[in-house]
């Protein structure tokens, strides 16, 4: 017991850190956003890019579940037009973020300054500039999940 007595003893319970929704979706586009700064970096340099993810699958021969990396498919957020001109567009999940007034794109012009740009949108996610934008995005998202039947 002489060991105990050494340390300072306290009945305090860990609590839960909650982060609040605006910085739950701040995180989530601004980790979105960089992988998209990343394959742009590649595109520009005429590199592939290959996100690999881990999954687990079962081995045929002992039947254990074994993991393994596999290339997780990563959908582009900017294209081009016929005339050359790239446009981005933010999403949240499967729908594109309107950034005001039904206009869902901006107009980055030539394909190496998507890199600039999406840094810039990284800047301005991370001040907050887009933060009622998102929070509306994640209503929006959470109502096409289904209750959980009781």
């Amino acid at each position: 017991m002489s060991t105990l007595s050494k340390l300072k003893l306290s009945s305090t319970k860990r609590t839960k850190v909650v982060e609040q929704p605006e910085q739950v979706v701040r995180n989530k586009l601004c980790t979105r956003l960089e992988e998209q700064l990343e394959i742009a970096k590649a595109d520009i340099a005429g590199e592939p890019y290959v996100k690999m993810q881990q999954v687990f699958v079962n081995d045929p021969t002992t039947g254990q579940r074994v993991a393994r990396q596999e290339p997780k498919r990563v959908r582009r957020w900017f294209w081009h037009d016929i005339k050359g001109i790239w446009y981005l567009e933010l999403r949240y999940g499967n729908k594109a973020i309107d950034l005001g007034k039904g206009k869902t794109t901006i107009d980055v012009g030539e394909r190496e300054k998507l890199p600039e740009t999406i840094e810039v949108l990284i800047n301005a996610v991370k001040e907050g500039a887009l933060d009622d934008v998102l929070l509306e995005a994640q209503q929006d998202r959470s109502k096409t999940f289904r209750k959980a039947q009781a």
